[in-house]
């Protein structure tokens, strides 16, 4: 008889591998701080005037605001995918490679996401061993493997590579070995279940909650005083070394997080990231919920039941090992002010084997009770499924640069809202346009190219480029008040802007189309532009959001509403 874990790996394995390369050539996820990092050391490396040490351990905040384990783990594949070129002739050395990956992400991005996905994979393995450890059957922990893994909110992190999706599945890791200390307490149980925490703070300060397993484990099956002192040493030594290795390199001038602590008086920093606990009001309580519930409403509803039908089951400290640590993390980041959807993640190992226990007592019983059992298994993967068919459609930036450059000529000249930035139509600009805006905006890594490849190497500029305004560089954010512009003391109007640059083609680029500080732009348009071309994710609807490929305010509904990822981008041609 075949395991029953095993269909729910292939399940699982196949969803998040499945448009693994969406967006591809063009990045279109911010945040993409690890991959950047690890690019940053791999360049490092081949630089004589910097330390060694500093090559391969920058300070924090250098490259990237997040520890520094992802970073590490990117820069291995990336190397390998760098090694395979060599061996197959696509590329002749590093400096070839770079010159490539301008142009090509996939050849960093896709490593660093598969990267990723291979972590998430721990996930389903994890959830299935803590449910055994927990004296479920081998089918109901395998249910709990395939709702863990077919999470859609978790799902849709492990095809970025943000550090959201391994920091859970090494969670997940970490609450199996931290049961397993229940009927095993030798000094490697200790270290193991410290090692995954250690792990999941490794890849993002919220992991540091993880820790809480093996200190509550510890706690209610008193273990001893060796496995205690086991993980103490390996959970200290893993943090250290692979996740904040910039302590043991620099001390206290090892760099700046991602929130500095001088931006928020008061607050508790954790490996840069400041948790102040007057932002615990539960202010952003309904948001945040109702996102929530649009991503995993069977985790949720079938996951908290659970989670109380375990805490009658007469499991002993074990449940508490469970319930508790569920609980706190969800109440936490629903209350806190600054948290998002992706902050209640860690909840998934927990919910998973919760709802697991329901729909198993569901599926004992026959009739309709089994049939909704078997319809709320498949909804998560329905979910999961239509996520991976959206994101391996042509994104709308991707296909509306070709219709910009069908639409504009070299002597127009075109403002752009986050040209350069990750979800702006991914348009060329020319060398003159980016001189000319040199020394008053800072340029992306791209440009700098563009520019050196005419400075030294007298590089002819390709037909596709365009003179390009980056607008949005100008203001903070993409808010175009007039007392929002920030390159100088005195307010500026968008519309003198404009004129001043001789700027005729506008690309209006809106992930949240009414969002106040959008309101400018609309006006503006609405009284001097001539609407020449849109293209929307929701095909020829107005999306109330465009959102794809990050968080969507209502992904049970909204699945079903995109076509396509990317924003809503809309073209105008401005009267004199």
């Amino acid at each position: 008889m075949k395991h029953p874990l095993r269909p729910a790996l292939v399940v699982v394995a196949a969803l998040v591998f499945l448009s693994l390369d969406h967006g591809m050539p063009h990045r279109y996820v911010p945040d993409d701080s690890a991959v950047k990092c690890a690019l940053g050391i791999a360049r490092d490396l081949g630089a004589d005037d910097v330390p060694l040490l500093q090559r391969v351990v920058p300070p924090a905040g250098h490259y990237t605001t997040y520890p520094y384990l992802l970073p590490y783990l990117d820069l291995a594949a990336i190397g390998v995918n760098y090694g395979l070129g060599r061996v197959f002739g696509w590329w002749g050395g590093t400096g070839e490679y770079g010159m490539k990956t301008f142009d090509d992400w996939s050849l960093a991005w896709v490593p660093a996401r598969i990267v990723t996905a291979l972590l998430a994979l721990l996930l389903p393995l994890a959830v299935y061993r803590a449910a055994r450890e927990l004296g479920r059957a081998k089918g109901e922990a395998a249910l709990a493997a395939l709702l863990g893994g077919t999470s859609l909110l978790f799902v849709q992190y492990a095809h970025t590579t943000r550090p959201w999706a391994p920091m859970v599945a090494f969670g997940a890791c970490a609450l199996a070995a931290s049961l397993r200390m229940r009927r095993k307490r030798r000094a490697r149980d200790g270290a193991l279940a410290a090692g995954f925490a250690a792990l999941s703070a490794s890849c993002h300060p919220v992991g540091v909650l993880a820790f809480g397993l093996p200190v509550l484990a510890a706690l209610l099956f008193r273990p001893g005083w060796k496995p205690v002192a086991a993980g103490l040493l390996v959970g200290g030594a893993v943090t250290l070394l692979v996740g904040a290795p910039y302590l043991l390199v620099y001390g206290g001038d090892a760099g700046v997080g991602a929130i500095s602590g001088g931006q928020v008086q008061g607050g508790l920093e954790i490996g840069g990231q400041v948790f102040d606990l007057s932002f615990i009001s539960g202010r952003l309580l309904s948001e945040v919920s109702r996102s929530w519930f649009g991503y995993d409403p069977v985790l949720i509803l079938a996951g908290l039941l659970g989670l109380f039908l375990l805490a009658r089951a007469r499991l002993g400290p074990a449940a508490v090992l469970v319930i508790l640590p569920a609980v706190f993390h969800t109440a936490l980041f629903l209350l806190y002010d600054g948290s998002h959807v992706r902050y209640l993640m860690p909840a998934v190992p927990f919910l998973a084997i919760g709802a697991a226990a329901t729909l198993a007592g569901l599926a004992r019983r026959r009739g309709p009770a089994r049939l909704l059992a078997a319809l709320l298994v498949a909804l998560p993967i329905v979910q999961a499924a239509r996520l991976d068919y959206l994101l391996g459609r042509l994104d709308t930036r991707t296909e509306m640069v070709a219709r910009i450059e069908a639409l504009t000529g070299p002597g127009d000249v075109i403002a752009v809202d986050h040209q350069g930035f990750a979800y702006a139509p991914p348009l060329v600009p020319t060398a003159q346009s980016l001189l000319a805006v040199e020394t008053l905006v800072e340029l992306t890594s791209k440009e700098k190219k563009i520019l050196e490849g005419v400075r030294v190497w007298n590089l002819p500029e390709p037909a596709e480029a365009r003179t390009l305004v980056p607008l949005t560089r100008f203001w903070i954010f993409d808010s175009y008040y007039p007392t929002d512009y920030s390159r100088g003391e005195d307010p500026v109007e968008l519309a003198d802007f404009l004129d001043a640059r001789g700027v005729n083609v506008y690309v209006q680029v809106d992930r949240l189309p009414d969002e106040q500080r959008r309101l400018p732009v609309t006006a503006l348009m609405a009284a001097r532009g001539t609407l020449v071309d849109e293209l929307s994710p929701t095909g020829s609807s107005l999306p109330d959001e465009a959102a794809l490929p990050t968080d969507m305010a209502f992904a049970l509904t909204a699945l079903w509403t995109y076509e396509r990822p990317g924003p809503w981008i809309r073209v105008w041609r401005l009267a004199p």
